[in-house]
């Protein structure tokens, strides 16, 4: 990260964080694409994750069934 050392009073935020290669995504679900979602977005039925990642190797309810698919 380089700066040029001038000071902005509004309109811009940054966050930065370690990033860990054992654990991309912390308290997130990381996707096949690269991308972290919400563990609330695993298997919820949507795909998420934009390659279906996040809706395989999903438990069925008591009330379901699993289609041959998946």
């Amino acid at each position: 990260f380089r700066s040029d050392m001038s000071y902005t009073d509004k309109g811009f935020s940054a966050e930065y964080s370690a990033y860990d290669p054992q654990n991309p995504c912390p308290d997130k679900f990381p996707c096949n694409t690269g991308i972290c979602i919400a563990l609330s977005q695993k298997c919820d039925g949507w795909n998420d994750c934009g390659d279906m990642s996040d809706e395989t190797n999903c438990k069925c309810d008591k009330d379901q069934f699993a289609c041959a698919n998946g």
